[in-house]
């Protein structure tokens, strides 16, 4: 999507302007929050598990383990951060 987003940005503004490039990034965010939601399931192991600050701060804390046990995703972490 990045390949194509940055060509289309830039139609969209010499087409429409500013404003209809702004309302068109708006919407990819409400659109990409929804096909989140609607995508994410709850599975045996995590039905009664309520979201929250300690389970998010949990399943970061997990990402980092894994991440360490990676060397290359832990090298390419700064990059992804960065751009």
């Amino acid at each position: 999507m990045q390949l194509i987003g940055g060509p289309l940005g830039g139609i969209l503004l010499t087409l429409y302007g500013v404003r209809w490039l702004i309302y068109a990034d708006a919407l990819s965010y409400l659109v990409s929050a929804i096909a989140n939601f609607l995508t994410s399931r709850v599975d045996g192991d995590n039905a009664d598990r309520a979201i929250s600050v300690r389970a998010v701060v949990g399943d970061l804390a997990e990402g980092v383990g894994v991440l360490r046990n990676e060397p290359t995703a832990w090298s390419l972490l700064p990059v992804t951060v960065i751009s």
